[in-house]
């Protein structure tokens, strides 16, 4: 469905801006973010699987 977002704190003459994309889904990155601190594979599939991610 539709997402309600702020527009642009903003404006530029020659520069015009838009939002590209929408904001990530609570949890969307939670796995790359995990990885980046060392979490295996297997550590995360074990944290989701008990539900605690």
């Amino acid at each position: 469905g539709a997402t309600q977002m702020l527009g642009q704190p903003m404006t530029l003459s020659r520069t015009p801006s838009k939002l590209a994309r929408r904001p990530p889904e609570r949890g969307e990155h939670t796995a790359e973010v995990l990885t980046e601190f060392g979490f295996s594979a297997d550590e995360i599939e074990d944290l989701v699987g008990r539900n605690v991610i």
